[in-house]
Formats: structure tokens, C-alpha cells, sequence
């Protein structure tokens, strides 16, 4: 029963890069003004998508593999031999990845085939499309049902397993886009409770240190407070067992060596960094703010100066934290795709209740407990005294009771401390925190 599961699971990181791997990650929502690719795809940014691009038929069939799958184990359950209770989960992950699928067919196409049972014939084949408004009543069905099924996340201890408050944030945000797409307010009231159901469970806060998320994805940590589901990935040197992904090397600091190898393909565009207001750290992060001379990360980073404001690199991810370094194709590797955070359900709830009752207190309390950890951050390091004697760079090191994931670099010239760089800002500061250097001579 579990083999069969995880074949349903697969799909989304399938190795044709049809799925999370490159094209539901970064290809099929990279059509904005925010960013620009400058690789094989730029199509897609364009709205020019030709029938050669294999990539959106390719999305379509596994969707469907994946819903086929799902549905021969739902049909066959019954037959093995396994505790009830191990059925039941089972059963309920199954139902639910069902109707995820579903529900992404129906993000992008619109009215597609709702296929709830497996195919029996080969002649089964041209299978009429489905009125949106009963798909999406279906794979609210379906996930309610699998709801009350599956296990709690901490039974897990991973966020690659479906678990109840996974399908919870799920469901307030196929809610979402029902209320949208279908200009139906009722499905405002469903978001809104079941974002609530994830608040009360008092399983997931935010991580304080935003840059934090994207590190642990990068080395395959889980971190189930602020993360509950992503796509697993797995693409290390020496064995055959890998389900590798694409988006880390595509996007990233454009590093050339086949260590922490590194694209930079997507670059952000200046009405994306007008976004940020003023001492927002999240910016520093999510469009870097340096490159790598001769585009080899074993070179010290060069830092933009602060006009630069179109062609930054994409960079949450970056290939110089995952685990290992080297990996045995350079375009492959193990990052975590993550497809619901709890920031992402507070800014639903907040979403839902604006639509609901206004702009209330609450809602605005929930939008800036999430910005919030992008502000209060250091700003500048002044040295009043840059020592004697460092033959190197020491290392600094950011001390505080409150704020969290300041990092910087000190240039030493002559033996002194002439300047701290300050590469990531932190946040969460509530008083200035202590500088100490550390080695360098």
C-alpha cells in the first residue's frame, strides 16, 4: 500500500521537470512583471506558449498519471491485508492528492475532466470536460473527507506527508480561488474557517528568520512550524535513487562551477524591488545583492550598489546550502519545493475575512504578523574601533536577546577593520545588538 502511494505522491516531482521540478515551480507562475527569464522558456513568460513546448502537455498527463494512480488505490484498498487503521490513512492521502490535482488542472485549464474512477477500457479515452463549478465542489468534498483521515503533522515529523493541517490550509485555499473563479462568496466563509482550523490547532508559528525557511528547504531540514507540505526532492551523489529538481540551479547567483552550480536564469525587474519598501529585509534575499566575479562562487561576492535596481538574480533558494556541495549532474538537486507555509494561511485568513467583514482589526493583525519579521532589522554598523594585527577577515558575529539573522563581512586593510558589509539585514530587533569579531589573526 505504501509503494502504491508514493507512485501517487511522484508525480509532483517528476523527473521530466513537467511538474515542481522546473515548470509548476517556476515556469507556468513566472509570467508576471516582477521577474524575466532569460533562458529556454522565456515563452512562458510572454503568453507565446507553442504546442512544442513539451512541458505544459507533459504537466497535463502527470496530473492525470497522478489521478489514475490515486484512484486504483482508492478502488483496491479493500483487498489488502493491513490494519483498518493504516487503510484509513492511507485512504485519506490518496482522496486528498486526488483532488490536489484536480484542483491545479482546474487552476490552469479552467473546465477539465473530473475523473473519479480508474480507467477500465483503452477505448476509455476523450473524456468530456467538467463545469469548473462541479470540479471545484469535488475536490472540496474529497479534501473534507480526507481531512478527518489523515495523520496530524507531528505524527510525521516531516513535511513531505499530507497531514490534517496540510489539508486544512489546502482547503481555505481552493476556497479562495472557488470564491474568485466562480464569483461565489460562500467559499469566503469555508477559507476563512478552515485557516482557523490551522491558527487553533497551536501546531506552526513563523520562523522568526525569514531567510531561514529557504536555507533548511535548500539543505532538506524540516522545519513543520512554518512549513506544512512541500515536494521532497532528493538528488545525491552516489546512488540511484534520486528525484531531482531543476528550479534551484535555474534560478540562484550565476555560478558557473560545478560547486553549489548555479544558473541565474530569472532576474527581477525593478517594478519587483519597488515592492519593498524601506528596510524590508526580505528583499536582500529574494533578489541577492551580489554576484560572484567570473561567475564562480569561490570568488568573495561583489555587492551591487544601491541604484542597481532591474536584473538582480532570483535568489531564495541557493544552491551554496544544499546537501552535498556537489552534486552528480550540476543542474540537478535536493531542494524542497514548499506548497504551503503558515504565512501563507494567515494571509489567507486575513484574505478571507477583509472579503467577509471589511478590513477588521484582525485581518490587519494578521497581514502584519508577516511583515513584521521583515522590519526592525540592522541598518548600519559603525566600527569605533577596528582592532590591529588581522592578517584575514574575522568573523562577525550579531548578538541580541530579540533579532535574529543579521549576517555581515568585515574588509581588513593594513591589519585593521576598515568596513563591515552588511549582506542580510535581520529582523526582529527591538534594541541594537552587540558586534564581537572573531579569528582573522
Amino acid at each position: 500500500l505504501t509503494s502504491a502511494l508514493m507512485s501517487v505522491y511522484t508525480v509532483m516531482g517528476n523527473n521530466d521537470e513537467s511538474t515542481y521540478s522546473r515548470f509548476l515551480s517556476l515556469e507556468a507562475p513566472g509570467a508576471n512583471d516582477e521577474d524575466y527569464f532569460t533562458s529556454t522558456a522565456a515563452s512562458v513568460n510572454a503568453y507565446n506558449i507553442s504546442s512544442a513546448y513539451a512541458n505544459l502537455l507533459n504537466c497535463w498527463t502527470n496530473m492525470y498519471a497522478g489521478i489514475e494512480r490515486a484512484n486504483l488505490l482508492l478502488e483496491n484498498i479493500d483487498k489488502a491485508e493491513a490494519p483498518q487503521a493504516t487503510k484509513d490513512v492511507i485512504r485519506g492521502e490518496a482522496l486528498f492528492l486526488r483532488a490536489y490535482y484536480h484542483f491545479l488542472l482546474v487552476s490552469y485549464w479552467g473546465d477539465v475532466p473530473l475523473k473519479l474512477s480508474s480507467t477500465k477500457k483503452v477505448t476509455d479515452v476523450s473524456n468530456v470536460r467538467t463545469p469548473r463549478k462541479e470540479v471545484y465542489a469535488q475536490v472540496v468534498q474529497d479534501m473534507t473527507t480526507a481531512e478527518a483521515l489523515v495523520k496530524p503533522i507531528t505524527a510525521w515529523n516531516n513535511t513531505g506527508r499530507v497531514s490534517r493541517t496540510a489539508i486544512q490550509g489546502m482547503l481555505a485555499r481552493v476556497c479562495l480561488h472557488a470564491a474568485g473563479r466562480l464569483r461565489d462568496a460562500s467559499y469566503y466563509t469555508q477559507a476563512l474557517s478552515w485557516s482557523q482550523k490551522v491558527i487553533s490547532s497551536g501546531v506552526h508559528q513563523l520562523n522568526p528568520d525569514y531567510k531561514q525557511i529557504f536555507i533548511n528547504e535548500s539543505a532538506d531540514l524540516y522545519d513543520i512550524k512554518e512549513v506544512l507540505w512541500e515536494v521532497e526532492f532528493y538528488s545525491n551523489s552516489g546512488t540511484s535513487y534520486t528525484e531531482y529538481e531543476r528550479f534551484g540551479s535555474t534560478i540562484g547567483i550565476n555560478n558557473t562551477n560545478n560547486t553549489a552550480f548555479m544558473q541565474a536564469a530569472y532576474h527581477s525587474t525593478g517594478n519587483h524591488y519597488a515592492l519593498y519598501p524601506a528596510g524590508d529585509s526580505r528583499r536582500d534575499w529574494n533578489m541577492s545583492n551580489f554576484y560572484f566575479p567570473g561567475n564562480n562562487a569561490l570568488n568573495a561576492p561583489v555587492y551591487f550598489p544601491a541604484t542597481y535596481t532591474w536584473g538582480r538574480p532570483v535568489a531564495k533558494w541557493r544552491r551554496q546550502y544544499q546537501t552535498p556541495l556537489v552534486q552528480s549532474v550540476k543542474n540537478f538537486g535536493g531542494t524542497n519545493w514548499p506548497l504551503l507555509r503558515y504565512a501563507d494561511v494567515l494571509l489567507m485568513h486575513a484574505e478571507a475575512d477583509n472579503e467577509i467583514n471589511g478590513p477588521t482589526a484582525a485581518s490587519i493583525a494578521m497581514v502584519n504578523s508577516v511583515k513584521r519579521r521583515a522590519f526592525n532589522s540592522v541598518k548600519t554598523i559603525t566600527i569605533t574601533n577596528g582592532g590591529t594585527g588581522y592578517t584575514t577577515a574575522p568573523t562577525i558575529t550579531v548578538n541580541s536577546t530579540s533579532g535574529t539573522g543579521t549576517v555581515a563581512t568585515a574588509t581588513v586593510t593594513a591589519g585593521v577593520v576598515t568596513a563591515i558589509t552588511i549582506v542580510y539585514r535581520g529582523s526582529g530587533y527591538t534594541s541594537a545588538p552587540t558586534i564581537t569579531f572573531t579569528g582573522g589573526g
